[in-house]
């Protein structure tokens, strides 16, 4: 009959680690200068633009986008997949852009 105390001692833990702080790059791009991003299409006239994020899983799901109206009134929200929208920064105009191929509607 084996001793299961013994044997108890034959199994190894494995420790799992996690990364508290990260180093942010370059390329990354801060939820503050996305929020209130107007984006344009190709003849750069507005879409909408950008209010909230979404994050699913910890990445980026999709961006929440007041399109339509005038002084706030009759505009609507809609969700756009992050791959639709390309978001760029200009160096030398220290100024993010955001552009779309789509329309307001």
């Amino acid at each position: 009959m084996r001793n299961p105390i013994c044997n108890a001692g034959a199994q190894t833990a494995t420790a799992t680690t996690t990364e508290t702080f990260i180093t942010a790059q370059p390329t990354d791009v801060l939820s503050y200068n996305l929020i209130g991003l107007n984006i344009v299409d190709g003849q750069n006239k507005s879409i909408g633009e950008i209010k909230d994020l979404i994050l699913s899983e910890g990445k980026l799901a999709g961006y929440i986008v007041s399109a339509g109206g005038v002084l706030g009134l009759g505009e609507k929200y809609v969700i756009v997949a992050p791959a639709a929208v390309k978001v760029s920064y200009s160096e030398n105009d220290k100024n993010w852009t955001a552009t779309m191929s789509a329309t307001e509607e």
